[in-house]
């Protein structure tokens, strides 16, 4: 979206009057796959009335493409049968990664991860602005990733898959199309949203969990949380570029399960590692960030035994405890981190990674992953792919957290 004619506060005011309420409606009777359950002549009339507030404020913010393909996409919907998946294949295409300040809409059937109950491809709309820290900027240019495909952008409003709950990011091929997309050019990343849930999740766990009460990072402002956030959004995608097997050029061996593991801490550890290098700004608020959530929070979800990021945290912690000297579980049975410990210990985590990633072949480097990450991750049961380590869920008991999503409709920054 190259410019707009109108106050981000009137297109706000716009989306939350005249767009979400339609979604809303549509995505009560939706199934999972996106396919309309019940009055399929009512959620008809009401696509057409969407339309035809959307293609307004699409014209009016000039992306005319997006307005022809969203009406495009519903007609042959509609033709098809709305008792089917929707396929939003033209809204996908017309899509573009935003520029530094440029708004963000979309309105359509998709995903969004770690978002309220049930998951699937639910009518959802969002209205964010792509907004680049300087500080970012600088280490674009102390270490420059053309091809980065990480969108730092404020969530202005959304309907409630993107409003409650932990969902911080938009991925294009999470739209609902008759075909899978596989391929990802760019992601959308509400990183305004982050503070409150480190605030009201990480932080209330780790003070549960670990003989620590002071952190750096509980002091960080709104604006300043978003800068670190954004940093470790970029540098995280940088490192998936780097290495002995860079991401993009070993597509197929890097999805796998066990080397993905490796993988996402791999880079999480070499964006910390990266801001102590060049003494950067932020280093030990960032080490808090990376090493909380893997180790707290994500292992934290209800869906713990399903869901990738919870096995990273898995993997870590019991890495850490057999090889480290940062983590360590006292005698009152809590966790004790020493961080300037953490450095030397993730630096020969990031090596032991990397000497696996140096074997040229394909399926021998795939099974050398599978024996590290399965030395520490329990294996499954019940077709999970593994299970909480003793330790881990003996410490993780006494963590009694109140139920329900967070609500993002009004945020500091």
């Amino acid at each position: 979206m190259k410019k707009y004619i109108d106050s981000i506060e009137n297109i706000t005011i716009y989306f939350e009057q005249e767009i979400i309420p339609y979604t809303t409606i549509i995505k009560a009777h939706q199934s999972k796959d996106g396919s309309i359950i019940g009055d399929k002549f009512f959620i008809e009339k009401t696509l057409y009335q969407l339309n035809e507030k959307l293609s307004y404020i699409y014209k009016a913010t000039n992306n005319e493409l997006m307005a022809k393909a969203f009406e495009q996409d519903i007609q042959n919907w509609i033709k098809s049968g709305l008792e089917f998946k929707p396929d939003f294949i033209n809204t996908l295409e017309n899509l573009k990664a935003p520029n530094n300040k440029e708004l963000v809409m979309f309105v359509g059937p998709v995903k969004c991860p770690n978002g309220p109950k049930p998951t699937g491809y639910f009518f959802e709309a969002i209205f964010a602005q792509r907004y680049e820290p300087q500080l970012l900027n600088e280490i674009e240019k102390l270490l420059p990733h053309p091809g980065s495909g990480c969108q730092s952008t404020k969530l202005i409003t959304g309907s409630n898959g993107v409003i409650e709950g932990n969902c911080i990011v938009f991925f294009p091929e999470n739209i609902s199309t008759k075909e899978k997309i596989n391929n990802q050019s760019f992601a959308v990343f509400f990183f305004n949203k982050f503070q409150k849930i480190w605030m009201n999740e990480t932080i209330q766990r780790a003070n549960v969990l670990i003989d620590q009460s002071n952190w750096v990072s509980t002091t960080l402002t709104a604006e300043e949380c978003y800068t670190v956030r954004s940093i470790w959004g970029y540098l995280h995608d940088y490192f998936h570029h780097k290495g002995p097997r860079p991401l993009n050029e070993n597509l197929q061996s890097k999805m796998n399960f066990h080397s993905g593991i490796l993988e996402e801490i791999k880079v999480d550890c070499e964006s910390i590692l990266t801001l102590d290098k060049y003494s950067l700004p932020y280093k030990n608020e960032l080490l808090e960030f990376v090493i909380l959530e893997r180790l707290i929070r994500y292992p934290g979800q209800p869906d713990a035994l399903t869901n990738f990021d919870a096995g990273t945290g898995y993997f870590l912690f019991e890495w850490l405890i057999e090889n480290g000297n940062s983590l360590k579980i006292n005698k009152s049975e809590n966790l004790e981190i020493n961080f300037e410990l953490m450095l030397e210990d993730i630096t020969k985590l990031v090596e032991e990674i990397k000497t696996i990633e140096k074997i040229d072949d394909d399926e021998v480097y795939k099974k050398s992953s599978k024996a590290l990450v399965m030395k520490y991750l329990p294996s499954g049961k019940e077709g999970n792919r593994f299970s909480t380590p003793t330790r881990y869920r003996m410490l993780s008991e006494r963590v009694v957290l109140p139920a329900g999503n967070l609500d993002f409709k009004s945020m500091s920054f």
